[in-house]
């Protein structure tokens, strides 16, 4: 987190910076893997999703979303991470009940005074997380992670990581 420019007084937003750049919660990941979709049909028609597996050492995984949910509590105004890069809004939304831990939020931030709002869901199940992040073309305002999207893929983890 320390190699991300946060131009506020402290860095009790670092850790939604972490996830909004680098798709993480620490940059001690040991393992990832990573897929985009985008529905062509239903309720989610013209909202991109991707999702990261990843896997951490010890206690990584349980701190980093512990340390991303507080960021998400204690940032609702946002955070300037750069001159160029804003985060303007930051709202905690509901978590899917999965996984060991879940946190759910909405940002509203972009590059060059761009903002595009976006969701954020990440699930750790043991010592990994899955972490989940949708856009909206056709309804940015209240764009959400499909809480049956994040259920089907933690089950499909927790399965292969026993």
């Amino acid at each position: 987190v320390s190699s991300i420019p946060l131009n506020a007084n402290d860095d009790v937003c670092a850790a939604v910076v972490m996830m909004t750049m680098a798709f993480s919660v620490s940059s001690d990941r040991v393992a990832s893997a990573a897929r985009s979709v985008a529905p062509v049909s239903g309720e989610t028609l013209g909202t991109g999703i991707s999702v990261l597996l990843g896997s951490y050492q010890g206690v990584d995984a349980e701190q980093g979303i512990a340390d991303l949910e507080s960021s998400v509590v204690a940032c609702p105004d946002g955070v300037e991470v750069s001159d160029d890069f804003k985060v303007s809004a930051v709202k905690s939304l509901d978590a899917p009940d999965v996984g060991d831990d879940a946190v759910a939020f909405r940002l509203v931030g972009g590059l060059n005074g761009d903002d595009t709002p976006a969701a954020y869901t990440v699930v750790r199940s043991g010592t990994n997380l899955a972490m989940f992040y949708a856009v909206s073309l056709t309804d940015p305002k209240t764009v959400a992670v499909p809480d049956e999207v994040v259920s089907a893929q933690v089950a499909k983890l927790e399965k292969t990581s026993g």
